[in-house]
């Protein structure tokens, strides 16, 4: 009935209190399944001495660390039961939790259920150091871009269908969960905050990954690709907003200026979303606007077809644009997520030549065919 996904890295410390929480959060009809992401500790050990003990345990390996949602997207992609929870593996799960959530599910015909307590603690869950309480209702997308935590870009109990439906979690940022959350509801799933569902979230010892990816100047790059998924659900000014924020500019983040703070700030003004894009899924948002003039929707057209792996019909796309420098440096960080950081400028150029006459084999097409497969690693991609 539940597949229950634990990813872990370098969690030997705290694996066992989130994997003893999981045999006692209500659920008898489960599945345990964990997925290192590449550990150098005792973390993988500790699992093989657990699958002894209990035959729904799976264990999964990456050959190397591939990040959060690669991992979480492996183990969900492995389960054999309709409904999911990923645990992270420094939490805990509160007795029966789990039990409650599905009967929410089940009870409102969800897609999926988010926590409505987030209990913060450092060592033991007896003594929490914070509590958040989140309002209980369906959640909607305007809820995301708000300086009121949602839930919903947490840990949550989730359909398989609605996880195929959405794409998964995105593993190309590292703000997987939270990119998660905003597919779900963008594609208007309905995501449930729970009414009873508690979870205890452990305050890292070590600098958390946010930290990390301050310090590494990524916020701004990571919330620049959830924006940019979801960008037809704003007005016009606001998606240029996002396609122009000036994300490498190490000032914004030093001034608490990073592009969620900037639209969270402005998400309540009249003119910040698009009434008439209100309901409408990524499939149908693309129908809608593929054949755009607004730029603004011709680039987020442009990422939908990369997503798709339509990539005939994505440089297409760039070719009918105007290769100013400005349209460049638009593509440029999408087309780089994609294909790696050795992308230059006149690789975009190249693209578009090639995708327009690939099916001319003269010895330039070829040359060039080749220079795009060296210099970019993306033969796995024809």
């Amino acid at each position: 009935m539940l597949s229950i996904i634990i990813p872990t890295y370098n969690s030997a410390e705290t694996l066992l209190e989130s994997y003893y929480s999981v045999l006692n959060s209500g659920v008898r009809d489960q599945e345990i399944i964990f997925v290192d992401d590449g550990s150098k500790d005792a973390t993988s050990q500790i699992i093989q001495s657990l699958l002894g003990d209990n035959p729904n345990i799976s264990f999964l390996a990456n050959d190397q660390n591939l990040g959060g949602g690669a991992t979480r997207n492996k183990g969900v992609e492995f389960a054999k039961y309709p409904l999911v929870f990923i645990l992270d593996s420094d939490d805990v799960l509160a007795p029966g939790s789990l039990g409650r959530a599905i009967e929410e599910l089940n009870l409102n015909n969800a897609d999926g259920v988010a926590t409505s307590q987030s209990v913060f603690f450092s060592s033991d869950i007896k003594n929490p150091l914070k509590i958040i309480q989140y309002k209980s209702g369906f959640a909607r997308f305007e809820d995301l871009v708000s300086h009121i935590p949602s839930p919903v870009t947490g840990n949550l109990l989730f359909t398989k269908q609605a996880f195929l439906d959405v794409g998964g979690y995105p593993s190309h940022h590292s703000f997987d969960t939270q990119g998660f959350g905003f597919r779900l509801l963008q594609n208007n799933k309905k995501i449930l905050v729970g009414s009873s569902f508690m979870y205890y979230q452990r305050l890292p010892l070590q600098p958390s990954y946010y930290s990390r990816e301050a310090r590494a100047g990524n916020i701004n790059r990571n919330w620049f690709y959830i924006f940019f998924e979801s960008l037809y659900k704003f007005t016009p000014n606001v998606r240029r907003l996002i396609l122009e924020f000036p994300c490498s500019n190490p000032s914004m983040l030093a001034k608490g200026h990073h592009l969620f703070n900037v639209l969270a700030d402005k998400s309540k003004n009249e003119g910040f979303y698009c009434e008439e894009a209100e309901f409408l899924d990524e499939q149908g948002a693309y129908r809608a606007y593929k054949n755009s003039n607004d730029y603004t929707l011709n680039a987020w057209s442009f990422g939908y077809e990369l997503r798709q792996q339509n990539y005939e019909s994505a440089f297409r796309r760039i070719r009918g644009m105007e290769m100013s420098p400005k349209s460049i440096r638009l593509l440029y960080p999408l087309i780089a997520d994609l294909f790696g950081p050795k992308l230059l400028e006149e690789d975009i150029r190249d693209f578009s030549y090639f995708f327009a006459f690939q099916k001319d084999f003269t010895w330039r097409m070829k040359i060039l065919k080749q220079k795009i497969l060296n210099r970019l690693n993306i033969f796995r991609h024809f």
